[in-house]
């Protein structure tokens, strides 16, 4: 399994080091809405337009159900004084697994689709997060007339979101994060696409592909050969 990189103290870091951990420590005492930037900042800053809107949304959403999932902010503001961002991150491993969860669902909409309801019956439920949350949903499922005359929509940014949630949440619990590239026991590579959990801890099953096939396959992290199996 991989292992996770050794972290720098205050003195190891360069200029430009220092100034990215304080910008993203900033962020990590920003609650859920910036917990979606940082993750975008942190592992994804090539992502798709809007995923840091559609991460905020599934918060939202897993919030609305279980309010308890919120991190404890004495937690998080101790976490912040010791520029601990592993420590953040363990934090909001619930948070994060929960709307990892709602993704994974085979229609994710079943589990946001109350939410939103609940947020339009009553402007007094919309403050802050859930405001910004009840503009977007409508903002991206919007269907319009385009240009070619086809009915369409801005749609949500899925497989980037659901890439930054993986890897976040495997920075945690450990594993191969999406478009890592995996050795079998029998030799074979393979590049992971998406991870899968049945329990508590690692993933126990990937979504990946092999070298010319297009076909998306199932691998079990049994099937996955450590860093220190002879090739």
């Amino acid at each position: 399994m991989n292992e996770k990189p050794e972290t720098k103290d205050a003195q190891q870091l360069t200029t430009v080091e220092l100034r990215q951990q304080e910008y993203y420590l900033r962020l990590a005492s920003g609650g859920p809405q910036s917990r979606a930037w940082l993750l975008r900042e942190r592992h994804g800053r090539h992502s798709a337009h809007g995923t840091e809107r559609f991460l905020q949304l599934l918060y939202g959403a897993a919030l609305w159900t279980e309010p308890g999932l919120l991190p404890d902010e004495e937690e998080i503001a101790a976490a912040v004084a010791d520029a601990d961002l592993a420590a953040i991150d363990v934090a909001y491993l619930p948070l994060d697994r929960a709307a990892l969860d709602i993704l994974h669902r085979p229609t994710w909409q079943d589990k946001v689709e109350p939410y939103i309801t609940h947020l339009t019956q009553n402007e007094k439920n919309r403050q802050a997060l859930h405001q910004a949350n009840y503009v977007y949903w409508h903002e991206a499922a919007r269907t319009y007339l385009d240009i070619d005359g086809y009915l369409t929509s801005r749609g949500f940014p899925f497989l980037t979101t659901e890439a930054l949630l993986e890897a976040a949440v495997i920075s945690v619990t450990g594993g191969y994060p999406p478009k890592s590239t995996v050795r079998l026991h029998d030799g074979r590579t393979a590049v992971i696409d998406s991870a899968r959990w049945t329990r508590d801890g690692a993933p126990d099953h990937y979504l990946g592909r092999f070298p010319g096939d297009a076909t998306e396959h199932t691998i079990r992290a049994t099937e996955i050969a450590g860093p220190d199996e002879p090739r």
